[in-house]
């Protein structure tokens, strides 16, 4: 595959990111912004607006022209069984029950109601981290180690210790599971519609189901107008911080497991 990208630029991004996304922090200012309803964070967007080049534009159109992986099964097992299994084990081993989340009704069952519209919300800002991550795959062979690391990269100042004291061990561990799970996705199924359905509804399932705290979590993947959730289950506190890191742990097992039976993604030419 011809190299779109030169390394000196995909690091070059990276490191702006990142200096951008601490100085935010610093200043207690978001990260992402809503414009009309499409939510923006600045990891899937600032990347792609450093390294693109005109000459990249055949190769973009050809990723939503003709996506390799065409298959339905496959993705809807990497959202579905993960949570499915992680539910089931809870219950069985008595950790969890049906919880009396606040805003039930107005929150809960309307999200599920307005999936279809949350997804198309976050439509533009997967697309864009998409291809940003498959141009980021021309610069090495090793394209799994390529974009585990870049997407591992630039969402680190997220959890970059502004207090050495406040590590969120837990979010860095989702972030490297993720990371490898993606790095697989777009070694072995590159398919940018399947991409963004499967990346959103991970986290989506898991925060409708467990509840989320953090108002950025929240806005993005649901409500602007709410800052919390409860969840439709009832935790063990204990076991709070281990739910994500957990899901994405199985997530990255049944699309390891997957990727088994599929081929390398072959050479985009145009």
């Amino acid at each position: 595959m011809e190299l779109l990208v030169k390394p000196w630029r995909l690091i070059f991004a990276v490191i702006i990111l990142n200096a951008a996304g601490i100085l935010l922090r610093i200043f207690n200012l978001d990260t992402y912004f809503i414009l009309v309803g499409f939510r923006i964070h600045i990891s899937f967007i600032l990347p792609l607006l450093i390294i693109f080049k005109k000459c990249q534009v055949n190769f973009i159109k050809q990723i939503f022209v003709d996506p390799h992986h065409k298959k339905t099964v496959l993705p809807l097992l990497w959202i579905l069984l993960p949570t499915l299994i992680l539910i089931g084990g809870l219950f069985w081993l008595k950790k969890t029950t049906i919880g009396d989340p606040e805003y039930f009704y107005e929150f809960g069952l309307s999200s599920i109601i307005d999936y279809p519209i949350y997804l198309i919300w976050n439509f533009p800002q997967l697309f864009c981290f998409f291809i940003f991550l498959v141009l980021a795959s021309t610069v090495s062979k090793k394209s799994f180690l390529v974009v585990t690391s870049v997407s591992f990269f630039i969402f680190a100042f997220e959890f970059f210790p502004l207090n050495i004291n406040n590590v969120d061990y837990s979010g860095i561990a989702s972030l490297l599971l993720i990371s490898v799970s993606i790095g697989l996705l777009i070694r072995y199924f590159q398919n940018i519609y399947w991409f963004t359905i499967v990346i959103f509804s991970i986290f989506w399932l898991n925060f409708l189901v467990f509840g989320s705290s953090s108002e950025e979590i929240i806005h993005l993947l649901f409500a602007s107008q709410y800052a919390g959730w409860d969840g439709f289950l009832e935790v063990n506190k204990q076991l709070v911080s281990f739910l994500l890191p957990m899901q994405l742990g199985l997530t990255f097992l049944v699309i390891l497991i997957s990727s088994f039976f599929r081929k390398k993604e072959p050479e985009v030419s145009f």
